[in-house]
């Protein structure tokens, strides 16, 4: 009778689990290996507040500030020489890649790679080599980045191309688009209003799924201990 009852228990015990793999929340977070172009070895800081999701990465040397929200299978490298810098509040989506090299900016603080304040970056975007992005600005979907320094406010749609050059604040570019030469950054056209607003549509969404995440995840902690 005992074992009938205890059988019962556990069925009900499976029922309530979902179907399929546990999500087992594996990240990488670790330390660079010393090489000629980046002898010492660091390991990334990393906010309490800031969300790490599913199978991403940090490695070497990194800096991820307040709130900052990684999604799943986002890729920070920091293992030729960095600093990568993530500032607060910035939302990085599913697929995202950041690989910093060795050459440095100047600036307030030196870095390989800087993501401003309040940025979104959309999945699949990459961001390779020195390069800076401004606050509040959008990184379409599959758009690549190479050492391009990005102003305050812009808007990137998907699939672009960026390469090499300075674009002003509060710019828009293209869908598809591929600016690779100075001249093609200064003719681009400021960003209308149904830009700003697709903006704040995004930031608000992912500050959603910031703290929807956090959230759920932190109970899944606990329920562990």
């Amino acid at each position: 009778m005992k074992k009938a009852v205890k059988s019962s228990k556990q069925a009900k015990t499976r029922r309530k689990n979902p179907i399929g793999p546990v999500n087992a929340f594996t990240r990488i977070i670790s330390q660079n290996p010393k090489t000629k172009l980046s002898p010492t070895q660091y390991y990334p800081k990393i906010c309490k507040s800031a969300f790490i999701g599913p199978s991403s990465s940090v490695t070497g040397n990194v800096s991820i500030r307040d709130n900052v929200f990684l999604a799943q299978n986002v890729s920070i490298s920091g293992d030729l020489g960095g600093p990568v810098l993530v500032d607060s509040d910035v939302s990085l989506s599913i697929g995202v890649v950041l690989f910093g090299e060795e050459k440095n900016m100047d600036g307030p603080e030196p870095y390989t790679i800087y993501i401003g304040k309040k940025s979104v970056l959309s999945h699949g975007a990459i961001i390779n080599g020195t390069s800076y992005i401004g606050s509040r600005v959008v990184v379409g979907s599959q758009t690549t980045i190479f050492y391009s320094t990005i102003g305050d406010g812009c808007f990137i749609s998907a699939g672009a191309t960026i390469r090499n050059v300075t674009i002003a604040p509060n710019r828009f570019i293209p869908h598809g688009a591929t600016v690779s030469t100075q001249a093609e950054a200064d003719a681009l056209e400021e960003v209308t209003q149904e830009y700003v607003d697709r903006y704040r549509v995004l930031y608000s969404t992912f500050r959603q799924l910031y703290k929807g995440y956090a959230a759920m995840y932190a109970k899944k902690t606990r329920s562990n201990k």
